[in-house]
């Protein structure tokens, strides 16, 4: 993902080996996830761009990401 507009700092993440297919924000807590081609799905800090993780166990591409809070 490059060139996020994120508060007033541009941020670009990058580590999906292609295109995205899906993503979505939790902005209380700055977390971001995003699903690509490439069959993984990572979580992001969006304060400081980092990546906190990266789900496995799926298999085939990822439409879709919901982010729950309690």
């Amino acid at each position: 993902m490059t060139g996020s507009r994120v508060g007033a700092d541009d941020q670009t993440l990058s580590a999906h080996a292609g295109p995205l297919t899906a993503l979505d924000m939790n902005e209380p807590y700055g977390m971001l996830v995003t699903a690509g081609q490439d069959d993984t799905v990572k979580v992001w800090d969006l304060c400081d761009g980092e990546q906190l993780g990266q789900l496995r166990g799926h298999k085939g591409k990822s439409a879709g990401n919901l982010i729950l809070s309690y």
